[in-house]
């Protein structure tokens, strides 16, 4: 019975996780009219708009606790070669808000923490009735 009540409230807590991101859409405003956009599409897929760089990242997400964790393919800059660099930004998420935790780069075989980090005040906010 023990067993069947954990099962129940874990996989409820997982269908909740997932169906409160899944379809959303988040922003964060860089600027006047300069917004960068996440959304979270189905089977844990996103899409990252960086306004700064007009260039949309893709990834994915998991989601463990309150901690949304992204992993993004940065194949955005010719002037380098073509390299295609995979960074892990990892947010806490808190009712509409997501803040950042951390921001990492693999390199070497391994996840890195790199210096340039998530500013503090780069939250990014859910955006109401998105279709």
């Amino acid at each position: 019975m023990k067993f069947i009540i954990s099962l129940v409230i874990f996989t409820t807590f997982i269908a909740v996780s997932g169906q409160s991101l899944s379809g959303s859409k988040w922003i964060y405003k860089v600027a006047n009219s300069c917004f960068d956009t996440i959304k979270f599409n189905s089977n844990y897929k996103l899409e990252d708009y960086s306004c700064e760089l007009n260039y949309t990242f893709k990834g994915s997400y998991s989601i463990t606790g309150r901690i949304v964790t992204l992993i993004e393919k940065d194949d955005s800059h010719n002037e380098d070669g073509g390299k295609i660099t995979f960074y892990k930004l990892k947010f806490k998420f808190e009712g509409d808000s997501l803040y950042p935790i951390s921001n990492e780069e693999f390199s070497n075989g391994r996840w890195r923490k790199i210096s340039k980090s998530l500013i503090e005040n780069t939250v990014f906010y859910k955006v109401k009735n998105v279709k």
